[in-house]
């Protein structure tokens, strides 16, 4: 007799194959998960001390970042740092874009 035999084998084998497609049954992490769980990697200010505000629009969306306490005078420069940070990326990109075009011509 082997050590896997009969109803032994059969448990061994369910088991092996719960634990390889258990995280396939998980629902998918939302949007606003994702970014709870990942904002500390890319923000520079504190989450919990922080409220953020999405507001869609016509042509796109509209985001505000507060500090919850008006006084907390650090979270606010984070803040601002961090939304300008945002803002030359973005203007960049598109500058960037624009004077590719431009050169192509």
């Amino acid at each position: 007799m082997t050590p896997y035999s009969g109803h032994a084998r059969y448990a061994a084998e369910l088991i092996a194959a719960l634990m390889l497609f258990s995280g396939a049954c998980l629902p998918a992490e939302t949007p606003q998960a994702h970014v709870h769980n990942t904002a500390h990697n890319v923000m520079p200010f504190d989450m919990s001390r922080t409220v953020h505000a999405f507001r869609m629009t016509e042509t796109g969306g509209v985001q505000s970042v507060t500090a919850k306490d008006p006084g907390d005078s650090e979270q606010i420069a984070l803040i601002r740092l961090h939304l300008l940070t945002a803002i030359h990326r973005w203007f960049g990109a598109q500058l960037s874009e624009h004077g590719a075009d431009a050169k192509a011509k």
